[in-house]
C-alpha cells in the first residue's frame, strides 16, 4: 500500500467481489479502482484496461489460488473449478 500512500492510483482486480469491497473500504479515501473477474477472460482484462484510463506506470502480477493459505489436501474448491487441482502426492506433496 506504499504506492498509495504515495498518491498512486491502483487498480487492484481480483475473481471474488467481496474482498475487493474489503480492500476498497480499508483504503477508504484513497485513489483505488477495483475489477472483479477472471484474468484469463478478455471482458476482464478490457475493463482493467479501461480503468487504468490510458496510463499504467506498474502493474504487479499476484494471482494465486492459495486461499486462506490452506494446505493443498484441505482445498474446498469444487472439481473442474479454475482453481482445483490434484490431490495426489507430488514433487510438493
Amino acid at each position: 500500500m506504499r504506492l498509495i500512500g504515495e498518491g498512486a492510483r491502483v487498480v487492484a482486480t481480483d475473481v471474488v467481489e467481496q474482498r475487493l469491497a474489503d480492500l476498497a473500504a480499508e483504503l477508504d479515501g484513497r485513489d483505488i479502482v477495483t475489477v472483479a473477474g477472471d484474468v484469463s477472460d478478455v471482458a476482464t482484462i478490457d475493463a482493467i484496461l479501461e480503468a487504468t484510463e490510458g496510463t499504467a506506470d506498474g502493474l504487479a502480477s499476484v494471482a494465486g489460488i492459495m486461499d486462506s493459505f490452506l494446505p493443498p489436501r484441505k482445498w474446498t474448491t469444487p472439481p473442474g473449478s479454475a482453481y482445483s487441482m490434484s490431490t495426489s502426492p507430488g514433487p510438493c506433496g
